[in-house]
């Protein structure tokens, strides 16, 4: 949560003063965790794999993208990227319990 906090901070941080905006979403429900992430940006993330993206700060993968992956592949959860050009739309599903 706090990796994808940040990256949309730092996106709006990006903006011209055209009204940035985080949207943030988190909801439990029948043993599910389902949050959502949506901000505007001023450029598309450039993907490098699949669900992976170029560092804005250091060559290479994005370490806070990577570890977020993990954390939702350790969960056994999804995560699905929507990017348009002036916005991302992240949205991950947790479930309860792990399964074994």
């Amino acid at each position: 949560f706090s990796n994808l906090s940040e990256n949309a901070y730092e996106a709006c941080i990006d903006q011209e003063p055209d009204n940035p905006y985080i949207y943030i979403m988190a909801r439990y429900r029948q043993d599910t965790l389902l949050l959502r992430i949506k901000n505007n940006i001023s450029r598309k993330p450039i993907p490098l794999q699949k669900g992976l993206f170029k560092s804005t700060k250091h060559e290479g993968v994005g370490i806070g993208t990577q570890s977020v992956r993990t954390i939702v592949h350790n969960y056994d959860g999804q995560i699905k990227y929507d990017i348009t050009d002036n916005s991302i739309l992240i949205s991950i599903i947790l479930p309860g319990e792990r399964k074994n």
